[in-house]
């Protein structure tokens, strides 16, 4: 069913699709922004993080904070300090509109890297696809609160994607020092250290590795105390103290963990661990045989989302790695769609899962979301039928049948002749991104 990509690579999209690109993205953008005129710009993420950096800036204990004296705290390692420190200085409004523009960007990145890897030409074709794909995939709840509540997500990702994307001998930066400034941000990008080990790319996993324990150590440097709490006194892995005042069992909390807490209560901890494992075992495992059968985005894909769903805490926002996902089925879609139009129609409705609504975002608010927060509230008030149940597990699922899916068809691909791709396969043919 899924092909490899390397019939795509002399693909060269018609130059007259860069209007319609573009007038997507517009038409698109000004809605977003519209919407966030008319119902205001939540930014409480974004807040926690300037509350962090104005503590470090007075030489308070960041992690003692709270927002507005009982709500969230800082949960970034201390080296993210040396930019929310800064930015701190600056009006909220500014830092709100630099974080949407950069944000913005982010995603058009992500979007177009991932279409040059699939063996898109670059042209004004390109362009225009790749901003209209990006104006669409602005209305994905993982991607419209990530830019709503001001979280990083979609920088994240771009750094793992740009850093698997860049081949060997055009890169200006050894490969892995890029995964090694996510996982120093936000620690869950580790699980591509391990990921690089498993493909046998050992230098570019040492780099990563280097960087992420640099990084670290600069943290120790202008925060000696608060990574003291964050990294000796264990705060950076007490999930409850970090997202507290809210709580692991959370319908928001879309990963294994929060849905075996929901169903098992506190023996879901137990649920959850045994899960994780099974799951991050055969996660990997699908990852690393789509390298080896010459799908190398796949691999890094299906790493994403084994790390969504076996995190202690997977936010709705952490799903961005469904834009990239979406955009790559949409790419198998279009290539069997003669053949198998029923499968090419089916690809596309996991991405569907994830779009946003007018819907009730909190009691009485309309706003645009997905299906998760009406369930959410009616789990919250005591309805607990088994719909409700099962679409609070919307997006766990939907990962878990991704990686099955994956699973069954890499396993009936042949390796290549050499048992795996070498990292210049990885690189954005036939150029540079």
């Amino acid at each position: 069913m899924l092909q490899s990509r390397a019939n795509l690579l002399t693909r060269t999209l018609p130059p007259v699709l860069v209007v319609p690109g573009i007038a997507v993205f517009v038409v698109s953008a000004a809605a977003f922004f519209l919407n966030m005129h008319v119902v205001g710009f939540d930014g409480y993420d974004l807040a926690c993080y300037l509350m962090g950096g104005d503590g470090f800036a007075h030489g308070l204990p960041v992690y003692d904070l709270r927002l507005h004296g009982d709500g969230s705290r800082f949960i970034y390692p201390p080296v993210t300090l040396l930019v929310f420190g800064p930015l701190s200085h600056l009006p909220f409004g500014a830092v709100q509109v630099i974080h949407l523009m950069v944000g913005i960007l982010a995603l058009w990145a992500v979007v177009w890297l991932t279409l040059r890897l699939i063996g898109l030409e670059r042209n004004a074709g390109l362009v225009g696809v790749s901003l209209g794909v990006t104006g669409c995939a602005m209305w994905l709840q993982p991607v419209f609160d990530t830019l709503n509540v001001g979280q990083i997500n979609i920088l994240v990702m771009l750094l793992v994607l740009a850093d698997s994307a860049w081949s060997s001998r055009r890169r200006t930066v050894p490969a892995g020092i890029l995964i090694g400034i996510a996982t120093a941000v936000k620690l869950t990008p580790a699980i591509f250290i391990v990921y690089l080990l498993l493909i046998r790319r050992f230098r570019a996993a040492l780099v990563a590795t280097v960087t992420a324990l640099g990084l670290t150590g600069l943290g120790f440097l202008i925060a000696p105390s608060d990574s003291l709490r964050y990294w000796i006194d264990g705060t950076f892995a007490n999930a409850e103290y970090l997202i507290s005042p809210f709580s692991l069992d959370d319908v928001t909390n879309q990963s294994v963990n929060g849905v075996a807490l929901r169903f098992f209560g506190d023996s879901g901890k137990i649920v959850w661990f045994a899960l994780a494992l099974a799951i991050g075992i055969g996660g990997l495992a699908v990852a690393v045989r789509a390298h080896r059968v010459g799908e190398p985005l796949a691999g890094v894909l299906a790493c994403a989302i084994t790390g969504v769903l076996i995190s202690p805490v997977s936010w709705h926002e952490h799903w961005v790695w469904m834009v990239p996902v979406g955009v790559w089925l949409g790419a198998v879609a279009l290539q069997i769609r003669r053949t198998n139009p029923l499968i090419a129609g089916a690809l596309l409705l996991p991405v569907a899962v994830y779009l946003t609504w007018p819907l009730e975002y909190s009691p009485g608010v309309v706003h645009p979301t997905s299906v998760l927060s009406p369930a959410g509230h009616m789990w919250n008030e005591g309805s607990r039928n088994p719909v409700v149940a099962l679409i609070t597990t919307t997006y766990v699922s939907v990962g878990l049948a991704l990686l099955a899916m994956a699973g069954w068809v890499f396993s009936h691909k042949e390796v290549t002749a050499s048992g795996a791709v070498s990292p210049e396969q990885l690189r954005t043919p036939p150029s540079a991104p």
